[in-house]
């Protein structure tokens, strides 16, 4: 299935793409190290994780406190 997952700010801006390709039926875990697309480290505050998934998308709030 193809899957997209990528981290924005508030205002929808992305920060950084987690995964964007296919992946096999199952569980998977991917991590965020706080960096955004320059390589610098993100401001603590709030971000959205946007995943889509075959069409289908899902939008979550992240809180990043160091």
């Amino acid at each position: 299935a193809y899957c997209n997952i990528t981290i924005t700010d508030i205002t929808g801006k992305a920060i950084n793409t987690i995964y964007n390709g296919t992946l096999p039926a199952g569980n998977h875990n991917f991590e965020w190290n706080g960096k955004n697309v320059s390589g610098t480290s993100s401001p603590n505050g709030f971000y959205l994780i946007k995943t889509q998934l075959d069409g289908n998308l899902q939008v979550s709030k992240l809180l990043l406190l160091r």
